[in-house]
């Protein structure tokens, strides 16, 4: 039995180097230097009953094993899905006047925003685990570029704030109009007719 223990070390090895390499993703993070490091990264487990982690977990061979959380990096990128460093409100939605304020630099906490779209007007997602279903969800925001400000997309159970979104967007009164009338309602939509029609040089 002794000269096959090395093998069974071997395979003991072998399989916890492959638990621990799971759900990691190809990727990078970008430092607040503005130095990028191309490595693995984990931000989540899997659904049903998943976790997204406040700080992602992070291997390369120059940094070793870290973990940065939203005040540490920029961004990072998992997989295809870009994620970057917003400081933006995590209170809990309710009919008051939160939903349909615009957020400041100074407001709220920092967090990762999934990026959607990029452009003159940007379309991020912030994504949650749903306690009931167990998967996971997100609310999504348009930002204009230059901007700190930020405004929330609502859709599902609470309907679609076309109002509030149209007078967000009145400096692009083609999409404003569009949207005011119900004529959009898909957010990639909007932001694309945005850059096209209404992307001022």
């Amino acid at each position: 039995m002794i000269r096959f223990l090395p093998f069974y070390i071997i395979v003991f090895l072998y399989s916890m180097n492959a638990f621990t390499q799971k759900h990691y993703l190809s990727g990078y993070v970008v430092l607040h230097s503005g130095d990028t490091i191309h490595g693995i990264v984990k931000d989540r487990t899997p659904e049903p009953f998943g976790d997204l982690f406040e700080r992602i977990h992070f291997k390369s061979k120059q940094t070793g094993k870290k973990r940065y959380g939203a005040k540490d990096i920029k961004s990072y990128k998992a997989g295809n899905n870009v994620f970057e460093s917003h400081r933006i409100a995590l209170k809990s939605f309710n009919r008051g006047n939160f939903l349909f304020r615009t957020l400041n630099r100074s407001d709220g906490e920092r967090a990762f925003l999934k990026v959607i779209k990029k452009g003159k007007l940007n379309y991020y997602n912030r994504e949650f685990r749903d306690p009931d279903s167990g998967y996971y969800d997100y609310h999504s925001y348009y930002r204009k570029e230059g901007e700190y400000k930020f405004f929330i997309l609502l859709s599902s159970i609470f309907g679609f704030n076309h109002k509030e979104t149209a007078e967000y967007l009145k400096d692009c009164p083609l999409v404003s109009k569009k949207v005011l009338n119900k004529e959009l309602k898909n957010f990639i939509t909007i932001q694309e007719l945005y850059e096209k029609k209404c992307n001022s040089k």
